[in-house]
């Protein structure tokens, strides 16, 4: 070992007399640090190379990202056939992780959610059919074995399609949305309610859920969710209102303080500046009104205690967002992914590493599903 140490550094003094550069290995935490950095600033293209350099020497969180990129439609990387052959190496090597005590865990569960999406319909050019069983395989581990309450959400709504599961699909949302802070499962449960569907029809919890709805959605959930708060409100009388403001604040109670075991609640309060601009940034929107067909002025939510918005959207930024949705912002698998906020979420604040290439915890922001 010692004469090889040797001869190799003879070989890089000769090539230094010689004139000659010494190739030099670059830290693959180093590449990462930078395609970091532009995923913060949603520079997706120059982000791609320096993360496949990590991704291919061995970085977890590289790999992973590299997958969501490839996934995202209307991109001149976009590569379905490789994002799903990315999230299936991910799953096939990782679905073991501790989900309680890996840092990687939520990152599996989330590949995995989107490998489901992907035999959910299927990818015709790279020769993958459908298979709805694979499908439902996936959603059930990422869930139940890894805890993601995204691909609870899925089963939930999958177990609504059976009418022996039904029961089972609306407790499993009911919980969602008051003891694990899910936007999209309280946005459900306000629509059943609004309109008579598997429940019996209460104007008053319709609109409760709806608010909490607004209070817990993403930048990228809110776009559809405050279409469905404002329709519920405009048809709601000013009892049911007031009815809707008690029973919300028993629902807010819940999502404050969560059951014994459960994660910590997201911060319901006035929403912090985002960390990137771009097509998530709904700042210009504060400050809109919307208005019912009667001339009721649906209640401004930023105004609102506690509320985790920044303002009503004006008509002209829900059409932006509907456009954005289409093009592969609001979810990086665009037609497969269903409109529930996992699109770019956890790329708003992508997790740093420590010197080891290991994921560190996540960084104060908002919570990811």
């Amino acid at each position: 070992m010692q004469i090889f140490r040797r001869l190799t550094l003879v070989a890089a003094l000769l090539a230094l007399s010689s004139g000659a550069a010494v190739p030099a290995e670059r830290p693959e935490s180093s590449a990462y640090s930078v395609a970091r950095q532009a995923l913060i600033e949603h520079d997706y293209a120059r982000a791609l190379p320096d993360l496949k350099y990590a991704a291919d020497h061995g970085v977890f969180i590289a790999q992973y990202y590299v997958a969501r990129l490839y996934a995202m439609n209307g991109q001149p990387f976009t590569n379905h056939a490789k994002a799903f052959q990315l999230f299936e190496r991910l799953v096939a090597t990782y679905r073991g992780v501790d989900p309680y005590l890996d840092n990687r865990a939520p990152f599996v569960a989330k590949a995995e959610l989107l490998l489901a999406f992907y035999y959910r319909s299927g990818i015709q050019s790279a020769g993958v059919p459908a298979d709805a069983l694979k499908a439902k395989a996936h959603l059930e581990h990422a869930a139940l074995r890894l805890v993601d309450t995204d691909a609870r959400y899925e089963l939930g709504m999958m177990d609504l399609q059976n009418q022996e599961t039904i029961a089972r699909g609306l407790d499993a949302l009911d919980d969602l949305a008051q003891n694990k802070h899910h936007a999209a499962a309280a946005a459900q449960i306000a629509q059943f309610y609004s309109q008579g569907r598997y429940a019996q029809k209460s104007p008053d919890q319709a609109l409760a859920y709806a608010s909490l709805a607004m209070k817990l959605a993403s930048d990228a959930d809110r776009f559809w969710i405050s279409d469905i708060y404002q329709t519920i409100y405009c048809q709601t009388g000013s009892s049911d209102r007031v009815k809707a403001n008690a029973f919300e604040s028993e629902l807010e109670h819940n999502v404050l303080n969560p059951a014994e075991g459960d994660t910590e609640p997201q911060q319901i309060g006035p929403a912090a500046p985002p960390r990137v601009r771009g097509v998530l940034d709904l700042t210009d929107a504060a400050g809109t009104l919307r208005e019912c067909a009667n001339g009721d002025v649906v209640p401004d939510e930023a105004q609102s205690p506690g509320l985790n918005s920044r303002g009503s959207l004006s008509k002209r930024v829900r059409e932006a967002g509907a456009a954005g949705t289409k093009r592969g912002f609001n979810s990086v698998v665009g037609f497969i992914g269903p409109p529930m906020g996992i699109g770019l979420k956890d790329l708003e604040t992508p997790r740093a590493i420590n010197e080891n290439g290991e994921t560190e915890n996540a960084e104060p922001g908002p919570e990811t599903n």
